[in-house]
Parts: C-alpha cells; structure tokens; sequence
C-alpha cells in the first residue's frame, strides 16, 4: 500500500505541472487535439497512474489495472488540493 500512496503522490506532482504550471502553458497551448487531455490534470492523473503501475508493477488485487486506478484516485485528491493551495497563493 505504502507504494501506491507514493506513486499517487508522484502521479499528482506530474499531472499538476503538465496541466497547471506555468512553466508548460506553451506546450499545453501548442498541443493541438491534445489541448484538452493536456490541460486536465484528473485525466493526466490517469495516464500517468497508469504508466508509473506498469513501471513499477504495482497491484491491487493482483492486478495492475487495479493499481493504476488506484493511484489514479488518490492522485485525484492530491492534485485537487494542490490546485486550491495554488489559488489562494495567487491570490495574493
């Protein structure tokens, strides 16, 4: 489990910087059809749970799909909170 948590939190970190940081608005703006997965960072949360399972083998239930989704979930929150926490700092 504890691997799950920490895929989560590295699965939150990467799709936050793809879909919100700044640092990669050009890409993002640049990206074509891919705007729209891109610019989302549940979705982005998916894949990217999805790769870090595979990469890893991490499973749930035996199964590595179990897994991604898992971490995709958790990373869902974390993200979700980043994103707030990062609004109120740009508030000031």
């Amino acid at each position: 489990m504890r691997d799950i948590v920490e895929l989560s939190m590295a699965s939150a970190a990467m799709s936050f910087l793809v879909s919100e940081a700044k640092i990669m608005r050009p890409v993002r703006e640049r990206a074509g059809v891919l705007k729209p997965l891109l610019s989302c960072g549940y979705c982005m949360g998916h894949w990217f749970g999805l790769v870090l399972a595979i990469w890893f083998g991490c499973r749930v239930q035996g199964s590595i799909l179990m897994g991604a989704l898992l971490i995709a979930w958790m990373s869902a929150f974390q993200w979700a909170a980043l994103r707030m926490i990062m609004e109120v700092s740009d508030g000031d």
